[in-house]
């Protein structure tokens, strides 16, 4: 997955990933709601967790008001 986002994502800086593996364990979430619905809703709290994703640009992509400005320009330019 890192091999092929930095594929993906040509970076101009020199960086170090580290992968370190960690053994944990998982809570079971969606089958403790179903045998008790009664206790998952009275421990359950309700986040808002922010989300972000990485785009890359397209360096020549115009937005829509730079389209219609260098209408305007050139316009300007057939009127003179």
């Amino acid at each position: 997955m890192i091999s092929s986002f930095l594929k993906k994502y040509q970076f101009q800086h020199a960086f170090v990933i580290q992968q370190e593996n960690k053994t944990t364990r998982k809570f079971d979430k969606v089958n403790f709601e179903k045998d008790h619905p009664d206790i998952f809703e009275k421990l359950s709290e309700e986040l808002i967790k922010p989300n972000f994703a990485i785009k890359k640009e397209l360096k020549n992509k115009k937005s829509e008001q730079v389209k219609k400005l260098e209408e305007i320009i050139e316009g300007q330019k057939l009127i003179k």
